[in-house]
């Protein structure tokens, strides 16, 4: 088996890139803005000229009724608005995949999809994986293999590997060399992997 996945090079590949990232996270998380130009990426207001409208997201099988610029990306709507923030903020340029959840089941990149284009559809978040208390067999193969490290980035990375096993309950690797392009900067590739086909061979 291959030891992790073509996404794996991406930041080494990319150092000013992964500086960047890094940087707009730092941001996002200390709230510091100060010195930095108008169109930094991490505002989630940059560049909307829309005033806020109500909207109706259905999110876990939940009707939210919320006030909120059209243009602002999804992923600030569920976590800010909704306050479901088991969707994490990791590079807010559809990159690293740290913010994926499921629009009508497909994995899509909250931190640059508009709220506007999300209305009317099916959002799936992490929190809505488990069913009666019971986790979801993708969510207990991480588990059972002890995946995480850190975890930041583990939710987003559950939601693109549902998502597969969804398409292809028994992915080969190649498989899921294509579909999981999700960044894991502790390296948990291998294990990611393995959790992958231990969830395969439980269905």
């Amino acid at each position: 088996m291959a030891a992790g996945f073509p996404a794996a090079t991406f930041l080494r590949a990319n150092p000013s890139r992964e500086r960047e990232a890094g940087d707009l996270w730092a941001r996002r998380e200390t709230g510091y803005h100060g010195g930095f130009a108008e169109e930094d990426a991490i505002n989630r207001d940059t560049g909307a000229t829309k005033e806020e409208r109500m909207a109706k997201l259905t999110i876990n099988g939940q009707t939210h009724d919320i006030k909120i610029n059209p243009d602002t990306p999804l992923l600030w709507a569920i976590r800010e608005n909704v306050g479901l923030t088991g969707t994490k903020y990791g590079c807010g340029i559809a990159q690293c995949g740290a913010c994926t959840v499921h629009l009508d089941g497909q994995p899509v990149r909250s931190c640059s999809l508009p709220v506007s284009a999300a209305e009317g559809k099916q959002i799936t978040t992490i929190e809505g994986l488990a069913q009666n208390g019971v986790l979801s067999k993708v969510q207990q193969a991480w588990v059972d293999n002890d995946v995480p490290q850190c975890g930041y980035c583990q939710s987003g990375m559950i939601m693109a590997v549902s998502a597969l096993l969804k398409d292809k309950p028994k992915p080969t690797d190649a498989d899921i060399n294509r579909a999981i392009t999700n960044i894991c900067r502790c390296g948990t590739f291998q294990q990611v992997r393995e959790a992958i086909h231990a969830a395969a061979a439980s269905a």
